[in-house]
């Protein structure tokens, strides 16, 4: 609990000294609580910008409980925040493949075993300039992000989608104007040729 307490002081330092302690005297005897211990100890790296820690001590929480997709979301949002997008997506990709464990008695992320996974690879994707991708994976946020009560649908994603479609037709049409100066091109040059054929069978 101290080391919780320095992290919301933003006394990060102390924090993940706290942190070490526990995970010490957990990892040979209780592997949920070291897990778990690394989770916390991720979530302060990032506070702290501390990515390439965060991602040292994501190894060392798989090692414990391979299960916990908190561990594969802070690799994720680690190489998201070092702009390695790739890797950002290995690593989301993993993340939603995890169902939320049933062997822990400490608290988990529940967002993170739903859409926080295809949030971040829309975001990746984005990046990425492949709208096709990004797209669907916001489309696969919104099975999630609708309002039980209501029907309505998170406007902020519904409007990401919106703006990926118009994109993803800009683009489109783009390569269909390229492709229609570029078969003209050809067409010009064809009539050229054509026209040296002409003038040396006239020259002979």
């Amino acid at each position: 609990y101290l080391a919780d307490v320095y992290d919301e002081a933003e006394q990060f330092e102390e924090a993940l000294k706290c942190f070490e302690k526990t995970f010490d005297l957990a990892k040979d005897n209780d592997n949920d609580l070291a897990a778990k211990t690394c989770i916390s100890y991720m979530n302060t790296c990032v506070k702290a910008k501390q990515y390439n820690r965060a991602i040292d001590w994501g190894y060392k929480g798989i090692k414990q409980k391979w299960n916990r997709a908190e561990l594969y979301y802070y690799l994720a949002l680690c190489h998201f925040k070092m702009g390695n997008y790739h890797g950002s997506i290995h690593w989301y990709k993993v993340a939603s493949t995890m169902s939320v464990p049933t062997d822990t008695s400490y608290f988990v992320m529940a967002k993170v075993y739903s859409w926080y996974p295809w949030d971040g690879m829309g975001s990746c994707y984005h990046k990425l300039g492949e709208f096709v991708e990004s797209k669907r994976c916001f489309e696969k946020v919104l099975e999630w992000k609708v309002n039980k009560e209501t029907g309505e649908k998170c406007p902020t994603i519904v409007k990401n989608i919106e703006n990926l479609t118009k994109a993803i037709e800009e683009y489109n049409y783009e390569d269909q104007v390229n492709d229609l100066i570029s078969g003209n091109a050809n067409l010009v040059e064809k009539a050229g040729e054509q026209i040296i054929d002409n003038m040396k069978m006239q020259v002979v």
